[in-house]
């Protein structure tokens, strides 16, 4: 959750006042852009405001990130299986299991400093 919400908290923060971008035909302004889901901004918002678009140029970074945000969706929006009254917590208890969380937490880092060099600093103990 945190490194999901850490990444969204980023890229809002880099959007100017004023901003404004049109996605999918329609304009759109910073508040609006705020509001978007998180992938569109990944893919969409944050090449047009920088130049730099990850998914290329960090393929499997950009893959742990997209884990981390479609892991942090199910467990938000936890659905109920097909038998009532039970929902999917094994299947996402076995992917909080299996879920790499010190690679996916040096892809987000990974993110942030190629966005904004040097943005995070790691101190060796």
């Amino acid at each position: 959750m945190l490194l999901s919400t850490t990444i969204e908290g980023f890229i809002n923060q880099l959007l100017p006042e004023n901003f404004q971008l049109e996605i999918d035909g329609v304009m759109k302004n910073k508040n609006e852009i705020e509001w978007l889901d998180i992938t569109a901004k990944l893919r969409q918002v944050v090449p047009s405001l920088t130049g730099i678009d990850f998914q290329q140029t960090n393929g499997t970074d950009y893959e742990n990130i997209c884990l981390v945000i479609a892991l942090r969706n199910d467990l938000i929006h936890l659905k109920k299986s097909i038998k009532e009254n039970i929902t999917n917590y094994q299947t996402i208890f076995k992917r909080l299991l299996d879920f790499d969380h010190i690679s996916c937490s040096d892809s987000v880092f990974t993110y942030i400093n190629t966005v904004i060099p040097n943005y995070l600093i790691e101190q060796k103990p």
